[in-house]
């Protein structure tokens, strides 16, 4: 069993993007967002320049934050246990 999950990127030209998937029983919202995101080093990086070494892309554009919700977005979601959804729905937390 799996959770439907939003994964929104921040991106660095002010816009906001924003990717519906799952997460699979024990796995973490990071993990899941590497899978749409890749990384390139940053040509204009010198040692002490203080220019970062490596950007984070999705779709072409630089990311400077990721995070996940509930697809009804009133919960962050960082890792699904499938236990503690179970167990929610009991009543038992």
């Amino acid at each position: 069993m799996s959770i439907k999950i939003l994964i929104v990127f921040l991106l660095l030209n002010g816009e906001k993007s924003i990717v519906e998937t799952e997460l699979k029983p024990y796995e973490f919202c990071s993990d899941k967002a590497q899978e749409f995101t890749y990384f390139k080093e940053n040509e204009n990086y010198q040692e002490g320049n203080g220019e970062v070494w490596i950007y984070r892309y999705f779709e072409g554009n630089k990311v400077g934050a990721i995070y996940c919700l509930t697809t009804d977005k009133k919960y962050l979601v960082s890792y699904y246990d499938p236990e503690f959804e179970k167990n929610k729905k009991k009543g038992e937390l």
